[in-house]
Parts: C-alpha cells; structure tokens; sequence
C-alpha cells in the first residue's frame, strides 16, 4: 500500500494542447501507464469489491495499460481491508490513504497527487457508472481529445432512481454554470470525466474538499482552452452504502468555488459582466472628480465636466483592458477604444437628436441611449478592440 503522496512520481513535462495533440494517444505517464481509474472511497465496503472486479475484468482486454487507484477517505468500516485484498489479487490495483479529513474531493486531489497514467478518469466507488462507460470515456482521449465528459442526459433518459427535486435542481444549477463558463454542456456536476495529464496539472490549485472538486474541475478544463469531448454515461442510484451527497450543503459549495473561476472566465457572459462593473466604476469616478473640482477647486462645471471625462475615460480603457476583457494595454488596442469612444458618442447623439424630433420623452431617451451605446461598446470592444487570445 501506498499512503505517502509526496512520493507519487514526478509529473509528464509536456503541457498544453499543442504538447498534447503532437504526442497523441499513445503516449504513456510516467510509469509507462496510459489510463488511470481513480476511485475516490469512504465507507465503501459493500460495494466497492464489485466495482473494482468488473473494472479489471474489463480493462484486462483492452489494448492498453491501466491501473485502479483507489483512495481511502478516512473510512470508519472495513473498507481499507477490502482494499488491502483487493489489491493483493489484482496487480493492477493500489490504493493510498487521503490525507486525516473527510470529503470527497479531499480523496479526488490525493489521487491527482498519485496517479500514474497519461490520462486519469474518476469513478464512482459503487458502480455508478459501467466499465464500458469508462472505456468509451477514454476513447475519447484516445481520438485526441484532451478531456472527456461523461453525461447523464443527453439523449435518452439514461438515469436511474435520481430523485426528482434533486434532479430539477441539477438542471437548473447546471445550465446557469454553462451559461457562466460559456460552453454548451449540460452536467458539470458529474465527476465521471477523463482527463490528460498536462490538463491536470493546468487546473491546479485544486480547492475544492466535497463534491464541488466536480465542478471545479471541469470548469478550469474549459477554462484552459483544453479540447473536449462529450459521451453519454449511463447512472444508476447506488445498490447498497449511503450516498455522502447533501443537496441544500453541496449546493453552497458550488457557489463558493465558482468566482475565482469566472474571474478569468472569458465567456460572453462574464465579459459582460465584468464590463458592466468596469461602466460603474468609470461613472462613479466621473461623478467624484466633477464634484471636487466644483466643489473644492472652485472650477467651472464644463471645466470639471472635461477633467472628469478624461479621467474617467482612463479608468474605463484600464478596467476594460485589465478586467473586463483580460487583455494588454498596447497602443493599437488604446487607439481601438478611443475610436470607439468616440463612435458612442455619435451614435448617443444621433438618438437623442432622432427620437427628441420623434417627440420621445427625455427620460425614455436616456434610457434607449445606455441601452444602444451600452451595447455598441461592449459588442465594439469584445470583438474589435480588444480582439485576440488573453493576456498572460
């Protein structure tokens, strides 16, 4: 047994998708091993004997080389004992202890820190997902992809015993994280995932310690530009054990892990977001620099007017730059943003002057003038200005 961390062997140098793709599908983890099964477990021992003897069988057919890590979670039953026998039979089977805490993703990361192969997958210590989900998953990684994500509902309903409230709850927290992130997909809480190494070693820090590591996980995959592909997983409620997943507690959870993430997110969404952010900070520094040079300097109103838009200007191109749309300040990009400013402002007067003759009130004007220019510049800036990959 293997219950040092420290000591798992160091990780593949190569990184990246380009690292990734040039070395293909047969390239093996430090060890020589493609596929790692990590099988994170706590109070397993009813089922996880089961999980493991279909896995082997299984996965001694196929082609390439694998290995079963399972890791102990702190496990009050006999669940370490199962595992001691388990991999005295199986050659291809390990197991570590996590380290003295309980949680999910506590036992997740302690795997990440063991694993041997090129590709690693986490599976459910009581089945839930079938040794030919797991194969399927990893042909994926096999046909170049850098990811593969299982999902429980694409397609034909292929879930089993998922209780309803808890069911409409995943749809709904799982479209708002697509939506946040800016990728199609429909089960970031699902940890059935496949992942290479060099994406892996990308997402970290890992922070997550309960089932929110799914979701971390996942979203720091899409983040790093990692390519994805999708397959169906079948899912069935577990047979025997209890399951460790509280609803109304894992859903805080998921929350608290999210913001650092959609910080550097660079989806539409957040983007606009952060743009959003960025106009309100630029009016209230507008509104305090008019007022003190009114105010205590004693200028005139279009002479603080003038200073005021200059410095608001200025923070406006560093917040949109640095913070909404991530990218550097170089010339061509402050050019772009002056160009567009001064389009805005064309376009601002062009309808007030066009619905004022329509004989529209002055307050419906100002609101139809933030909805139009608001949009200009932020559709101007994502896809104009400061158009191009992030800055480092």
């Amino acid at each position: 047994m293997t219950t040092d961390p420290s000591a798992a062997p160091e990780p593949s140098r190569s990184s990246g998708p380009t690292a990734a793709a040039s070395n293909g599908a047969t390239r093996r983890g430090p060890e020589g091993v493609a596929l790692s099964i990590i099988i994170p477990a706590y109070n397993e021992e009813a089922v996880i004997g089961e999980t493991v003897r279909r896995l082997v069988a299984h996965f001694r057919a196929a082609p390439h080389s694998f290995e079963i890590l399972a890791v102990d979670n702190n496990s009050k039953d006999a669940t370490a004992a199962v595992l001691t026998d388990l991999a005295a039979t199986f050659p291809e089977c390990r197991w570590i202890a996590s380290p003295p805490r309980p949680g999910y993703g506590v036992a997740v990361r302690a795997g990440l820190d063991a694993y041997r192969g090129e590709a690693a997958v986490i599976v459910m210590a009581d089945g839930s997902e079938t040794p030919e989900d797991v194969a399927a998953l990893y042909r994926l990684i096999e046909n170049g992809a850098d990811c593969g994500f299982g999902t429980r509902f694409r397609g034909e309903d292929r879930t089993a015993g998922y209780p309803k409230t808890k069911l409409r709850l995943n749809r709904l927290g799982n479209r708002l994280i697509s939506t946040l992130i800016g990728y199609d997909y429909d089960d970031f809480t699902n940890g059935f995932k496949a992942y290479r190494r060099w994406v892996i070693d990308a997402m970290r820090p890992l922070r997550g310690e309960e089932f929110e590591l799914t979701v971390e996980m996942a979203m720091k995959a899409v983040a790093s530009g990692a390519s994805i592909e999708v397959a169906a997983n079948s899912w069935r409620e577990r047979d025997a054990g209890g399951s460790k997943f509280k609803v109304a507690r894992q859903s805080m959870r998921y929350l608290a892990v999210m913001p650092p993430i959609l910080r550097a997110s660079d989806s539409a969404f957040m983007a606009f977001v952060r743009f959003a952010l960025v106009g309100a900070t630029s009016s209230a520094v507008y509104l305090a620099v008019l007022s003190a040079m009114v105010e205590l300097a004693g200028a005139s109103a279009t002479l603080g007017a003038v200073v005021a838009y200059l410095v608001g200007t200025v923070v406006s191109y560093v917040g949109s730059a640095k913070f909404a749309f991530q990218r550097s300040m170089t010339r061509r990009n402050l050019a772009r943003f002056l160009a567009v400013v001064g389009a805005s402002f064309a376009l601002n007067t062009l309808i007030a002057y066009t619905l004022e003759r329509a004989g529209v009130h002055y307050l419906l004007i100002g609101a139809a003038v933030i909805l139009c220019v608001s949009a200009f510049n932020f559709l101007s800036h994502r896809f104009w200005t400061f158009r191009g990959a992030p800055a480092e």
